[in-house]
Formats: structure tokens, sequence, C-alpha cells
């Protein structure tokens, strides 16, 4: 992976981090990068809804 990749991903994993310290309990913590805001993993249909909303943008 690149340098920059990598930059981004730990700040990602920081933001989850405090997220999950935000939420407490409720935060489910799968040791995930890529997660919703209440640390779960994330549903294909909606990344792949969004990802094409962002090309249908671009």
């Amino acid at each position: 992976m690149s340098e920059i990749t990598v930059k981004i991903l730990k700040s990602r994993k920081i933001i989850n981090s405090k997220e999950r310290l935000s939420l407490g309990p409720v935060y489910q913590d799968h040791d995930l990068v890529a997660c919703t805001q209440y640390g779960t993993p994330l549903n294909p249909a909606n990344v792949r809804r969004s990802f094409n909303k962002l090309i249908e943008l671009a």
C-alpha cells in the first residue's frame, strides 16, 4: 500500500476510536476500519449505492 493510503487508514482508525468512546456500550467493536458509526460491518448494498451516486456526480 502507498504511504498516503496507510495514513488515511490510520486516521480513520483514530476516528473510529473516538466514536467508540463517545457512544460507549452502543458501539460494537469489531476492530474494523471501514464500518458504520456504531462499529458494525458496512452493508455492501449501501456501499454500492453510495459509490454509484459518486460516479454519477463525477
